[in-house]
């Protein structure tokens, strides 16, 4: 749990005329490669791909799937889940979290 609510910190000058491909070197639940991308779209740049050199049995897929985001809706109150994850400054909304 500790992990989801210490997000990772970034400090890098974005240049607004490129397009940025983000490298993590091992995904487990996505959250650091899906922060890093979160902060590069909010300086209004655009992120192209993300990828790393491995991954977690299961985390290849970084981006909630529709099954995902269905079984989350279906399992808590999608007004009570996006009010603790803003509270909590892990998202916004639940498109935002991580497949894993």
């Amino acid at each position: 749990m500790q992990r989801l609510l210490t997000k990772p910190q970034f400090h890098i000058k974005y240049l607004p005329t490129c397009e940025y491909i983000v490298v993590d070197g091992i995904v487990t639940q996505g959250g650091t490669a899906a922060e890093l991308r979160r902060r590069i779209i909010i300086s209004r740049v655009r992120v192209l791909a993300i990828i790393s050199l491995a991954y977690a049995i299961g985390s290849h897929c970084i981006a909630p799937s529709e099954s995902t985001l269905e079984k989350i809706k279906l399992k808590f109150n999608e007004s009570e889940l996006t009010s603790f994850l803003n509270d909590y400054n892990i998202a916004t909304r639940i498109e935002e979290l991580t497949n894993s």
